[in-house]
């Protein structure tokens, strides 16, 4: 089981870029944010905030912490919170804990070793506490041993990812079940060349992934998308980033209205593109938003307004708030107030939970305080 790299080299790479930064005469009020839990104190420093759901009115969050490893914590009220689980305590042996979902009133969670030398597994629970194997990828020899690329659900099928190494190189596939019951699942894609899923969204009838990025014999491949009416049987929505090289890989995607969003990565500033029917797509930004450390964009959509979120490894995580998904407004202090948190991970990282929106900030330079911060009113509103 592997880590994301993309992230890391994305920001090993911001000191070759020249950046600028264009912002309004007049600031506008900035949304109050509160850190609601601080991993410093338990996971020491350069904490990744993973993924997080909501659970049986309760708030689960995953953490990968510099000296601590893998852990999972828990919150009933949004504030007070208690250790949960590590990947060890479900299987013996195992140290990591990829991504966490809900379907059909169980909790599943991938766990996997480091080290690679055991597969990766899903596991599930029924109260969050007792864990059941349900599947062990590879499921048919073909893949590596390592699990990546997360949960979605569409038409009442539960879908998972897994991407490795196969003889012809890199490659991720997609896995379903109509149940998530052991021996019910079956292999429904296959993406030769990606490293990794970045994103699912379902818009309109149909399902749609995307690459975290695609490496190529001498550069990162761009970006591609793919998108299924089935689940079965799919076609490419772009295999070449939108006609842009540089947009080397998707963050995730949003929606909003009619429209279906996605962020992508490029060194020269994310981009934000949309579309109404899922096949014709128009940029709606190409430079980062005015800001080329921006390097790649992911979204929500809370109270009728679309959140895009910031990689940026230069000024922190920029977050923005958009009415109508072409005009966006800073929504936080750059990395919540310090520049070591630098991102959300891709479409993992948020939830919305009893009407607050939780966003799970990571870091990749020590000290990274990360943590969980939830969105309150503007400041200076009563």
């Amino acid at each position: 089981m592997k880590k994301r790299v993309f992230v890391l080299t994305m920001i090993l790479l911001l000191s070759l870029i020249a950046t600028s930064t264009v912002s309004a005469g007049t600031s506008p009020k900035l949304p109050g944010w509160e850190q609601v839990f601080d991993p410093h104190y338990y996971l020491g420093e350069d904490v990744i905030a993973e993924s997080g759901v909501e659970f049986k009115g309760k708030l689960y969050f995953k953490f990968e912490g510099e000296t601590t490893g893998n852990q999972v914590w828990v919150t009933k009220n949004g504030k007070d919170w208690s250790f949960a689980w590590s990947a060890n305590d479900i299987q013996a042996g195992y140290d990591g804990i990829y991504l966490l979902s809900v379907f059909k009133g169980q909790m599943y969670a991938v766990i996997g070793d480091w080290d690679e030398e055991l597969p990766g597994l899903v596991v599930r629970s029924s109260d969050g506490r007792h864990w059941e194997e349900v599947v062990t990828f590879p499921l048919d020899g073909e893949m590596g041993d390592w699990m990546s690329g997360g949960f979605t659900s569409f038409q009442g099928w539960l879908y998972a990812g897994a991407c490795g190494f196969s003889e012809d190189g890199m490659v991720c596939g997609l896995w379903r079940s109509i149940s998530g019951d052991p021996n019910t699942w079956e292999h429904v894609a296959v993406f030769p060349g990606w490293n990794d899923i970045a994103s699912f969204a379902t818009f309109k009838g149909a399902l749609y992934v995307s690459s975290l990025f695609v490496p190529g014999e001498e550069a990162l491949s761009p970006a591609q998308v793919y998108r299924s009416l089935d689940g079965v049987n799919w076609e490419p929505v772009t295999l070449d980033g939108f006609g842009d090289e540089g947009n080397i890989a998707t963050w995730s995607f949003g929606q909003k209205g009619s429209y279906l969003y996605l962020g992508l990565g490029n060194f020269n500033g994310g981009q934000i593109w949309r579309t109404k029917d899922g096949m014709h797509w128009q940029p709606v930004t190409q430079d980062g938003l005015v800001d080329p450390s921006n390097l790649a964009f992911g979204f929500v959509t809370y109270q009728n307004m679309l959140y895009a979120y910031s990689l940026n490894g230069d000024e922190g995580c920029r977050v923005y708030t958009s009415k109508d998904g072409l005009n966006y407004t800073p929504a936080n202090e750059p990395g919540w107030g310090n520049i070591a948190n630098q991102q959300v991970q891709t479409d993992n990282a948020w939830v919305i939970f009893k009407g607050a929106l939780y966003m799970g900030a990571s870091g990749w330079v020590a000290p990274a305080p990360g943590g969980v911060f939830r969105l309150g009113p503007p400041k200076g509103n009563n």
